[in-house]
């Protein structure tokens, strides 16, 4: 339970508790329960991180996020989709019926390039670089109201997890026996498993705007008229959508 230093890191079947700094690194089949941040390239396969900072970066099949964002200074290519577990209810039953999250899939079209990066005067020719490569839902529209709670729950329980080894021994063993070891073998499951409900990242500004519960918050911002054309303009895209689909 502690961060890794290394030159090269490779790193099969285990679970980190903490950060992994390295020149450069190979993950598979792993949790790490913290930031992955190389130099040089890192490889990820059928493993789940917090989150990733590289030089470069190559993802194979089977890659989980458990922050939704990772970043990386020369382009990042997806051959397969990254999976975002932010919004899956970690510490619930992989069989429960009550786990309304789900896992995002992040593709080409969450990566995208932001430039004007301050250089750290220290940092060396080889990796001077004024833009980054982001792999993140920023430039996504999503309705997560009914699944932002997972999203906090599970950051919670991860900075407890990370820090347990700096408590009292007795209040690690009783954290440890309220479920550490159950959580321990559901985020291993989590790295095969497939069959995770998938969350729809994406919505439009009007289905957002006339929803229900967000009108009376709306209404102390803009006009009624201004309310009223934007359930209209919903339900000409919903109307058009329908006779789109008929055969």
């Amino acid at each position: 339970m502690s961060n890794i230093y290394a030159g090269i890191v490779n790193l099969n079947s285990s679970i980190v508790y903490g950060n992994v700094y390295a020149r450069s690194g190979v993950i598979r089949d792993s949790v790490i329960l913290g930031g992955v941040f190389c130099r040089g390239n890192l490889s990820l396969e059928n493993c789940i991180v917090t989150t990733f900072r590289a030089n470069s970066v190559n993802i194979g099949q089977k890659v989980s996020l458990l922050f939704p964002i990772a970043m990386a200074e020369k382009p990042i290519k997806l051959d397969y989709p990254v999976r975002a577990l932010s919004f899956y209810n970690l510490s619930d039953s992989q069989d429960s019926n009550d786990n309304t999250g789900g896992s995002v899939l992040l593709d080409e079209r969450d990566v995208y390039k932001i430039g004007d990066q301050m250089i750290e005067e220290n940092e060396d020719e080889e990796h001077k670089n004024n833009h980054l490569y982001v792999l993140s839902m920023d430039q996504r529209v999503m309705d997560a109201e009914k699944v932002i709670e997972h999203f906090r729950g599970n950051r919670k329980s991860l900075e407890f997890l990370t820090l347990i080894d700096h408590m009292p021994s007795a209040q690690k063993d009783q954290i440890q026996k309220g479920g550490g070891a159950k959580l321990e073998d559901r985020l291993m499951g989590l790295v095969e498993r497939e069959d995770i409900p998938e969350v729809d990242g994406y919505s439009t500004i009007e289905d957002i705007f006339v929803r229900a519960d967000m009108i009376d918050t709306i209404k102390s911002f803009v006009s009624e008229d201004v309310v009223k054309a934007m359930k209209q303009l919903s339900e000409d895209r919903k109307s058009a959508n329908e006779e789109n689909s008929k055969p």
